[in-house]
């Protein structure tokens, strides 16, 4: 209850189950309470039994009200490849997709404490992600050599600081 109230989500008041939708920085950008998006009857009463749930058209309306902004691609390398210069390290660029189930182990992989550190020395780490950036051109668009939308496909790259592939693995 106090992480709730911590984002600005009354559930003491409105109850569970209760949305809150948070920004990259973990600042809450919208709370609904979720009553109001429950299926109705003819006289306007919440539904029970085997016709309860959630309007999916409000549902889906309120996640489309405040989902993210894509990311430009080329923005986001470039970016890490400024840090990285800075930085005097190498950019560690790998493209997933959400429905892609080996992203999400390397996503895993690289999230672990003793692997996030051992990369953080060498390498400024970049995601592309297939339908949440746009634009992939430039560097990024060096991947389509190793496959295409329909083909469930991890390719992971190394770009030294001049921007010149140098090690390339594709795993599908």
């Amino acid at each position: 209850m106090d992480l709730a109230a911590s984002y600005g989500a009354d559930v003491k008041k409105e109850g569970f189950p209760y949305l809150t939708v948070l920004n990259a920085e973990g600042k809450p950008l919208a709370n609904q309470e979720t009553s109001s998006l429950e299926l109705k009857d003819a006289k306007g009463e919440s539904m029970l039994g085997s016709g309860a749930g959630h309007d999916p058209a409000k549902l889906l309306a309120f996640l489309k009200a405040h989902e993210a902004s894509p990311l430009n691609a080329d923005s986001v390398l470039a970016d890490a490849s400024a840090k990285a210069k800075a930085e005097g390290k190498s950019v560690f660029l790998h493209f997933g997709a959400p429905w892609c189930s080996w992203c999400h182990k390397l996503d895993g992989w690289l999230s672990r404490e003793d692997v996030a550190a051992a990369m953080s020395k060498d390498f400024v780490e970049v995601k592309i992600e297939r339908y949440r950036r746009q634009h992939l051109t430039a560097a990024a668009g060096r991947a389509a050599a190793f496959g295409s939308q329909q083909v469930q496909l991890q390719a992971i790259f190394g770009l030294q600081l001049d921007d010149e592939l140098v090690g390339a693995r594709a795993a599908g």
